[in-house]
């Protein structure tokens, strides 16, 4: 009985049954995490769907390439607000266009019948213009388009008087009027009646609308009404009134 029997076995036989259990444990550990990732992955890809399907129609809201009805997720919640919101948006901006484009053609009509010159100006520069004054100016409406006004004028230095009058005309809320002359495309120069009123007098800067009438007939009619008036006819030279003027104006 006081014997004591010892048996001598390798560390490595001993644990070799916890090794396993370890790796075991490990293994599934391992396996749930991956089974768990995937699924969070495969949820969260669910979930930011609707996300990432309104994030790609939001791309073509204003390009026009699909109609404001089509493309949308369906999505409900927070996401489902924001596409509400979106396809309002998409909407309106839908029936703006339709009502511009309409505008427009309304306005190219006008542009196109209109039997004056009408100038849109932004910028010292032509943005817009009708086809009588392409006709009038014997240009291209491409020829006008983007460049500034002192082209059409004969001299830069009417130019420069006609912009300063204009600028204390608009300054006193007073649409512009005068007569100048001006220089076609093939360089002949006729008169001309400016009337200028900006688009908005709030905001000089959104630019302003011109009239142009071509005055050149009436010009010579004055001019030969006011040359009959003060000349005698046959001789041509100037009558007694003239010479009676001149004279008090000598005395």
């Amino acid at each position: 009985p006081d014997w004591v029997v010892w048996r001598a076995r390798p560390e490595s036989e001993l644990l070799e049954p916890l090794r396993n259990a370890r790796h075991y444990a490990l293994g599934w550990a391992g396996a749930m995490v991956v089974v768990v990732s995937s699924a969070l992955l495969v949820l969260l890809w669910w979930l930011l769907r609707p996300l990432t399907l309104l994030q790609r129609r939001s791309q073509h809201l204003f390009d026009g390439a699909l109609a404001p009805d089509i493309g949308w997720p369906g999505a409900s919640g927070e996401i489902g607000a924001l596409e509400r919101v979106l396809q309002q948006v998409a909407t309106q901006r839908a029936e703006w266009e339709t009502l511009n484009s309409q505008l427009l053609g309304r306005l190219g009509l006008v542009l196109s019948a209109a039997p004056v010159g009408i100038v849109f100006t932004q910028d010292d520069r032509f943005e817009l213009v009708s086809a009588e004054l392409c006709r009038m100016f014997a240009r291209s409406e491409a020829s006008f388009l983007q460049q500034p006004l002192h082209v059409i004028f004969a001299l830069w230095e009417d130019f420069e008087v006609f912009s300063e009058q204009k600028r204390l005309a608009f300054q006193t809320d007073q649409t512009y009027v005068g007569d100048w002359q001006m220089v076609r495309a093939d360089g002949t120069r006729f008169w001309a009646r400016l009337r200028c009123k900006p688009v908005d007098l709030g905001n000089l800067a959104l630019g302003s609308i011109w009239t142009v009438v071509d005055v050149e007939k009436q010009k010579s009619v004055l001019e030969q009404l006011e040359w009959s008036a003060t000349h005698d006819v046959l001789t041509g030279l100037t009558n007694r009134q003239v010479l009676q003027q001149r004279a008090q104006r000598l005395v």
